[in-house]
């Protein structure tokens, strides 16, 4: 009587159980415009492919329903959009300065802060390599064209769209280099700021051949890289490695779910 009372009670249990995905979830964190959080879906098809499942992270700035989410999610990516605000990294706006955004610019730095004190996979893509520098005490180029002494490449595209505009050059030790499996990659560009000074804790290893700063990744043993091009973008446009990184981070993201 006692094993059958016994098994009335867990087999319920059993039944309504539910197994963690194989598909880690990856949060992308949106932009908003006239009330409304978005995000291109080339992001969200990306984590698809790559073999993740994507989860929208709306722009809020509550720390407690930030960290919650946070510790729901295996991996988070920080997503592209306006410039950040130099008030955030000690200088005064620059003349070519583009649209700032400081409700969102808060709720980044914190989405970033977080994930890093959680140690939450954290990959920034356009801006978001910019933030993650910014939010871990390193400056940005707010206009490469007149700011940058070396550069000597067109690093914003003229007209939208995804197509190649020069290439860049990856450390062969680090980890994005791994990640893309190349050492050398045509990338698409649509920027005008760039890392300057780069945060305590990383380093620069990827970059143009004008040496402007287009990756960086974590040497303290974090699990958080940032490149200045559009992989997303080139995925959608049919590039296999683009393909092969987004694969290898949602591998990464996998092998230290928690």
């Amino acid at each position: 009587m006692k094993k059958l009372l016994y098994l009335l009670l867990i087999v319920p249990l059993f039944a309504f159980a539910r197994p963690k995905s194989e598909r880690p979830l990856i949060g992308i964190s949106c932009g908003e415009s006239k009330g409304s959080a978005k995000v291109k879906m080339e992001y969200a098809e990306a984590i698809s492919k790559g073999g993740g499942t994507p989860v929208l992270i709306p722009v809020l700035t509550d720390s407690v329903v930030l960290r919650d989410l946070l510790c729901s999610l295996d991996g988070i990516i920080m997503s592209g959009g306006e410039d950040v605000s130099p008030a955030r990294y000690g200088e005064a706006p620059h003349e070519k300065l583009g649209k700032v955004n400081d409700h969102r610019d808060t709720h980044d730095l914190m989405l970033a802060r977080i994930a890093r004190d959680i140690k939450l996979p954290m990959l920034g893509i356009c801006r978001g390599v910019q933030l993650i520098n910014v939010a871990f005490g390193g400056s940005l180029y707010q206009d490469i064209p007149s700011q940058c002494p070396t550069s000597t490449l067109k690093h914003r595209a003229s007209v939208k769209g995804e197509k190649p505009m020069h290439k860049v050059q990856f450390e062969s030790d680090s980890q994005l280099a791994k990640m893309f499996g190349v050492t050398e990659l045509e990338t698409n560009s649509t920027h005008h700021q760039a890392v300057k000074r780069v945060a305590p804790g990383f380093r620069i290893v990827v970059r143009a051949a004008d040496s402007t700063p287009e990756g960086i990744e974590s040497i303290e043993g974090l699990p958080i890289w940032g490149v200045q091009f559009h992989p997303e973008g080139m995925l959608a446009d049919g590039n296999e490695v683009a393909l092969n990184f987004f694969k290898s981070f949602i591998q990464k993201v996998k092998s230290l779910r928690r």
